[in-house]
């Protein structure tokens, strides 16, 4: 992955892959008219998020660039369910790994931040992983407020870059 910056034609499918997501028919419309009793919405990362990505997986604690690419980029694509009913985080992890196939589920509970998040994993290196976040809903306004100020770090670093261009 270090080599990412300097090789235009990666970047260049990246961006296309997530352009085909965006273009993709509404998902977000198909997934509420299922009338599930939980809230689900869905993303596709925007650019300057996975720029942001890249330029933290380039410093000391992601061994400056020597990370696979495909960890880096893991949530290009996300789906966040918010569970009306509370559930463990055992309880989630153990029926995602009982009834799927080719997943990495994982506590990514930080500070405020409490979730589940769940990768789905293909055999090869020709696709990336998509990320769901599974909340609980009264963990819900603590994750957003949590990942709101984690936000701001790439719009902050992104401002920084504009003024000094």
């Amino acid at each position: 992955m270090c080599h990412i910056f300097g090789d235009v034609n990666i970047m260049n499918y990246i961006y296309s892959y997530m352009d085909f997501l965006n273009n993709m028919n509404d998902l977000q419309f198909e997934i509420q008219k299922l009338n599930l009793s939980c809230k689900v919405t869905s993303r596709v990362k925007q650019n300057n998020s996975v720029q942001d990505k890249f330029k933290r997986y380039m410093a000391s604690k992601h061994q400056f660039g020597e990370v696979p690419l495909k960890k880096c980029v893991n949530d290009i694509m996300g789906f966040r369910i918010v569970l009306n009913e509370f559930y463990t985080h055992d309880e989630v992890i153990n029926f995602l790994k009982s009834n799927f196939q080719n997943i990495r589920v994982i506590s990514a509970d930080k500070d405020e931040y409490v979730a589940v998040h769940a990768y789905f994993i293909t055999g090869d290196n020709k696709s990336f992983q998509w990320e769901l976040q599974i909340w609980n809903k009264k963990d819900e306004k603590k994750n957003l407020s949590s990942h709101y100020k984690y936000k701001q770090e790439y719009v902050t670093w992104e401002n920084e870059v504009e003024k000094e261009g």
